[in-house]
């Protein structure tokens, strides 16, 4: 588990530091409306794309491999149906001020395509994602994560020679993320005929998991919408400049977990899923992800208090100092973010996705309670991330106790069936 952890995590650390040492260059490139419009489009598009592929890429991992084949192809059929659906809901979202954009007619029009677009791709990608780390190929995820980063951030700094506008960075990351789509979803395995066919048993494969995938949808929207009502709020009430200030403390902030995270659950996914299969026991890996993620997160944390501020005065703009209050009232929404991080994917698992919608909907009624007008009286952009964060990592020490007690739980049903079946034969 730790050299699959680390494969992982050191291409995302290193797609990460491509990341950090791109922001000194785009930040004098961009201003801070431009990362505004460019964060907004593709928090939303984060949104959307959790559920444009019908969070197949969850069933991927779940089912045994001779259902795989079709489930792919079910996805390509949804997402590019949904993510249709998503760019007509998405003008006029964005035609009529809704989110907070200013834009009409044809330049509404072309951010609906790059927001439909972005969907589309974030979708596939997981699907592909999740059906590589299933075949244990994490170099082919590393390498689509470096791809992906690099292309993007290369783009994004020659079309800010060139442009200088939101439209650099939306068509570097849209470019960079077809790219590592391209190389995560196997498409070689996709059926050459007899698509319908596929396509009918990819459905009775999805039915059969109905429940889960309406839940695990409803999950993720609750999960993901989060981040873009936070930006849209912030869009409001600051501007497209104040929401980028946010925006690039949250990508200085939340990298390490992108990066490390991301790795640790997959992997922690791939694991606890297989241990599931295999009826072992599962607390050994929950508490090695758990402590592996709380050892991190401390180090993260350490190096976010003592190197943001000279980050921000050595090497970002005049433009930017808003970005320090910001990233520290941040750390712990990054301690929350985490830990759930590395055991998050427990519930799901265990197919009890209930447990996550009592975590997301927390999210949002922490996210109320922080906005509520009472508490925006008199407050700054960085109190509010702060007192947020707070009630948000309170939030998440109680959910992975509640994880733990399910795990254990688990366990001892497990033991409890092995010891009956055991009397049976002796019998």
């Amino acid at each position: 588990m730790i050299r699959n952890v680390f494969m992982l995590a050191g291409s995302n650390v290193v797609a990460q530091a491509v990341t950090l040492l791109a922001y000194p260059v785009l930040t004098h490139l961009y201003l801070p409306r431009e990362f505004g419009v460019f964060g907004l489009i593709t928090s939303i598009a984060v949104v959307m794309g959790m559920v444009v592929c019908a969070r197949l890429d969850t069933i991927i991992q779940i089912e045994g491999r001779p259902a795989e084949r079709h489930l792919l192809w079910l996805s390509l059929a949804i997402g590019f149906g949904a993510s249709g659906i998503c760019g007509v809901i998405g003008y006029f979202a964005i035609s009529g001020g809704l989110i907070g954009i200013d834009a009409s007619g044809g330049r509404a029009a072309l951010l609906a395509v790059a927001l439909a677009l972005t969907a589309l791709l974030n979708g596939l990608s997981a699907v592909g994602r999740q059906y590589q780390v299933k075949h244990g190929r994490y170099k082919r995820v590393a390498w689509s994560q470096l791809l992906r980063v690099s292309a993007a951030v290369a783009i994004q700094v020659l079309l800010g020679f060139l442009v200088g506008n939101y439209w650099g960075l939306l068509t570097g990351f849209i470019l960079g993320s077809l790219l590592a789509t391209a190389m995560l979803m196997p498409l070689s395995t996709l059926p050459a005929k007899n698509h319908v066919r596929s396509l009918l048993l990819g459905v009775r494969t999805a039915r059969k998991n109905a429940s889960l995938i309406a839940i695990d949808c409803l999950n993720a929207l609750i999960s993901t919408s989060t981040t873009s009502l936070q930006l849209i709020i912030i869009t409001a009430l600051f501007g497209p400049a104040g929401a980028g200030v946010f925006v690039v403390a949250t990508r200085l902030i939340f990298a390490p977990v992108e990066a490390m995270g991301g790795a640790l659950s997959s992997v922690f996914f791939q694991q606890l899923s297989q241990g599931v299969r295999d009826k072992a026991p599962l607390q050994p890996i929950f508490l090695r992800s758990l402590l592996m993620a709380a050892g991190l997160v401390t180090l993260m944390a350490i190096g976010v208090a003592v190197l943001l501020k000279p980050f921000v005065e050595i090497f970002l703009s005049a433009n930017w100092v808003g970005v320090v209050p910001i990233g520290v009232a941040l750390i712990p929404n990054l301690i929350a973010k985490m830990l759930v991080s590395g055991v998050g994917y427990t519930a799901l698992s265990l197919r009890r996705p209930r447990l996550i919608t009592a975590w997301n909907v927390y999210q949002i009624v922490s996210l109320g309670m922080a906005f509520s007008p009472s508490l925006w009286r008199n407050l700054e952009l960085n109190v509010f991330v702060q007192i947020y964060g707070i009630l948000l990592l309170s939030g998440a020490i109680f959910y992975v106790v509640i994880l733990m007690i399910a795990i254990r739980k688990y366990d001892n049903d497990q033991s409890s069936l092995i010891i009956s079946h055991q009397d049976l034969n002796i019998d």
